[in-house]
């Protein structure tokens, strides 16, 4: 379709076919790909390719969605320090996030650390509540 208000609500729909959301995916307007990138039916195939998008909102939502495969995370950790901030917040993989707690930059280490923190706080959490039973 040439309206962008429709290609938008068809990469925001949760009905929406992961074919129509690939092709989304290559769209020239980049709320569009970052609608396909949040959209929870998005491929994990389709959320590697959003990855590699040269706008930075788009794999913000790229990091944010739970489909989202290690190794697209993995290589999202080794772009900009404002891009490895937004994994380290984000990501519950536990091998990246020990990789970012010596990144270079204190921001990324520090979020890193404070969300590896959380994942072990909840495990033990867990682990507790688990032997209480």
């Amino acid at each position: 379709d040439q309206s962008q208000a429709v290609r938008l609500c068809v990469a925001e729909n949760k009905n929406t076919t992961k074919f129509i959301l690939f092709c989304l995916a290559k769209d020239s307007f980049t709320s569009i790909r970052r609608a396909v990138a949040e959209n929870k039916n998005t491929t994990a195939d389709i959320l590697e390719f959003l990855a590699k998008d040269k706008y930075e909102q788009v794999k913000v939502a790229a990091i944010k969605n739970k489909n989202t495969r290690e190794d697209t995370i993995n290589i999202l950790a080794q772009d900009t320090p404002y891009i490895r901030r937004i994994v380290a917040e984000n990501t519950t993989y536990v091998n990246v996030l020990q990789t970012l707690t010596h990144d270079l930059n204190a921001y990324v280490r520090k979020a890193a650390k404070e969300n590896l923190d959380a994942i072990n706080i909840s495990i033990q959490t867990t682990t507790s509540q688990l032997h209480n039973e």
